[in-house]
């Protein structure tokens, strides 16, 4: 029993011994999230839970760069302090209520409802990113339009393929993925990037046509989708496309990635 104690006395100030941090009068988000991890695994759990909370509060104020970074990483990061410090688990679903209930009182402001589809998927709850989304399509559709693309992964996730099939289009939807993917490649022929960015846009080009075509296929919009997959086919020679493509055409929605 005395042994127990004094480990759990132990764990305490090992969570506790630096929970005062603030950041300095002039921070650099980048370096405050590799502190937050570095933090984590020296046991210094209030720090790097501080840490999380400001980067996803106030990063952007300084580096705008850190957008992607604050909505994948960082998250993933905070999840994994999660799992061994409780109040951090906590802390990061306080912050998804709070941000769902901006949400609900703003539709028309896209960027708390993409705050609000990576906290739903790093938590893994998917089904309130659904429930939030449908919250905003019987409250303004119009907003609901403007959100639908951040809310896709979410809703083909919790088989919501009927409320997919509301705002898909199939030529100006694969018009856009053909766009993006024309973009990225451009992008990729920069030596700064190379094969590792050319293989993402690729890998992201084949998911939005498959889903696009297989959510045609399942709301009964057959022939629309063989017409996007014959497109697709015809702009690229891509094998592993044309495969996935087979399975799209019979209404098989592919997870959504990444």
């Amino acid at each position: 029993m005395r042994s127990r104690l004094l480990f759990a006395l132990a764990a305490l100030s090992a969570s506790t011994a630096f929970g005062e941090w603030k950041p300095p009068a002039d921070p650099n988000p980048s370096a405050i999230l590799q502190e937050a991890v570095a933090d984590r695994t020296a046991r210094r759990y209030e720090d790097a839970l501080a840490k999380h909370v400001w980067f996803h509060e106030h990063a952007l104020e300084y580096e705008q760069a850190q957008y992607g970074v604050r909505l994948s990483f960082a998250l993933a990061y905070w999840a994994e302090l999660g799992k061994v410090y409780s109040p951090a688990q906590k802390k990061l679903e306080e912050i998804r209520d709070e941000t769902e209930k901006k949400v609900l009182a703003n539709p028309t402001e896209s960027a708390p409802f993409h705050d609000l589809t990576a906290l739903n998927k790093t938590l893994q709850d998917e089904i309130r990113t659904r429930e939030t989304f449908e919250a905003v399509e019987a409250k303004d559709a119009v907003a609901a339009r403007t959100l639908y693309d951040r809310a896709q992964p979410a809703l083909v996730k919790t088989k919501a393929y009927k409320l997919c099939g509301k705002y898909i289009d199939g030529p100006r939807d694969f018009k856009a993925a053909q766009k993006s993917l024309e973009e990225g490649l451009q992008l990729a022929k920069d030596p700064r990037f190379g094969p590792s960015l050319e293989s993402h846009y690729r890998n992201a080009f084949r998911n939005k046509v498959t889903t696009l075509v297989a959510l045609l296929v399942v709301n009964e919009r057959k022939d629309e989708a063989e017409t996007v997959a014959k497109s697709a086919r015809a702009a690229s020679d891509d094998t592993v496309l044309s495969k996935q493509l087979d399975l799209a055409l019979e209404g098989k929605v592919p997870p959504p990635w990444p």
